[in-house]
């Protein structure tokens, strides 16, 4: 038999009354999403387990790569559907089965199907493998760049730096671009896990452009392009997790590099606006056209720039989920072949209390070699080179 979906209605709660009593004790994590899969109930096996599931979106952005609706299709052909390949570091499945009344499937029950090594501290096991996995490619990296400044300092002494440095560099480049993957990588199955919990300081947002602006300036001139900073002359303290904020910027502005040719510019606009702060990256770039622009958020949906690269599709994903941490938004707005303009808003709720003396600050090290912004810089240098070189 087949059946149709219906939109949730009022009696929606109080129909599913019967399930939530049948599931509460359930052994496996069970979740009742609607027809949509907003989440309107979970178990404690869910809650303990898998808590990056149980808010109402929770398993929409979990299923985000998924198309919703070959999910309901499977349901509606086979009366159940199972998918595999959700959960980062899982061996689990999640098993769809539908509420049914009249005909109308009206909710979805989802049960995740944990494999035999599943233990109940996976979540946070998760996270610890994404900290090991980032740290291994860490410290393979910085062997690669101790290997290659030694190099360098010999070609100088052999008087062979003129033909050497430009391969040492590209070598440099490319070990970057794996630095920003793995981070990335690691960073978002920390937050599918929900092991990312932000760490918040007081920081000085105007400052910390400040402080970035000229090796920003320096990087994007090398590739033939132009980054303008606009950024106020005084200061603004803001509740911030620093370390993510600086990785979702610089994916921002790592994309915008990525899709412009030489030759162009890219400005960066940052100001207060009523109770905002507002973080405008706008370049005369590749542009978008509104069928990209509809799946850019999609985890792993990656577009080839005009070089033909593409990415591993996960920057703008990730810089989301750390804005929506902070209770702040993205909008994107595109045009192919004119540019993109991506916004960032960051609520006044997020607005320090107390305020650092200013005198005891030390300006942000933008050079440090692991730093985010460095990386994701330095990384999209790597796909300046041509491949026939």
């Amino acid at each position: 038999m087949e059946y149709s979906f219906t939109n949730i209605n009022y009696e929606f709660v109080k129909n599913i009354n019967n399930q939530i009593k049948r599931y509460t004790d359930f052994p496996l994590p069970v979740l009742i999403c609607d027809a949509n899969l907003q989440v309107y109930w979970s178990n404690l096996q869910a809650k303990s387990n898998y808590p990056f599931l149980t808010p109402p979106t929770g398993m929409q952005s979990a299923l985000a790569e998924f198309d919703l609706a070959d999910i309901k299709n499977g349901i509606t052909e086979n009366g159940s559907h199972t998918i595999s390949g959700v959960l980062p570091f899982f061996d689990a499945k999640i098993s769809f089965v539908p509420i049914i009344e009249n005909d109308d499937i009206y909710g979805i029950i989802a049960m995740v199907i944990e494999g035999a090594s599943h233990q109940a501290d996976n979540a946070g096991r998760a996270g610890k493998n994404a900290a090991i996995f980032a740290h291994n490619i860490r410290r393979c990296i910085d062997g690669i760049f101790t290997s290659s400044d030694s190099a360098h300092l010999k070609s100088i002494v052999m008087d062979s730096a003129s033909w050497l440095s430009p391969h040492l560099s590209r070598i440099s480049a490319n070990a970057y671009e794996i630095l920003r993957s793995s981070t990335v990588i690691s960073e978002y199955a920390k937050y599918q896990s929900g092991n990312a919990i932000p760490k918040l300081s007081s920081e000085n947002i105007f400052g910390w452009f400040r402080d970035i602006s000229g090796t920003g300036e320096s990087i994007a001139d090398s590739l033939g392009i132009k980054i303008n900073f606009d950024v106020p002359d005084d200061d603004l303290y803001i509740r911030l997790d620093l370390a993510r904020f600086e990785l979702a910027f610089s994916n921002i502005l790592h994309n915008s590099l990525f899709y412009t040719k030489a030759g162009n510019s890219i400005d960066i606009f940052v100001c207060k606006k009523d109770d905002m702060v507002s973080v405008e990256v706008s370049d005369k770039g590749q542009g978008m056209t509104e069928e990209i622009l509809a799946s850019v958020f999609k985890p792993y949906f990656s577009y080839p720039n005009q070089k033909g690269y593409s990415g591993i599709g996960l920057g703008l994903t990730l810089a989301q989920k750390i804005i929506s941490s902070h209770d702040g938004t993205i909008d994107i707005t595109s045009s192919a072949g004119e540019g993109t303009t991506v916004t960032m808003l960051l609520p006044d709720k997020n607005f320090s209390v107390s305020l650092p003396l200013a005198q005891n600050e030390k300006p942000y090290n933008a050079r440090n070699r692991f730093s985010n912004f460095l990386v994701c810089l330095m990384g999209v240098t790597c796909f300046c080179y041509d491949d026939t070189e």
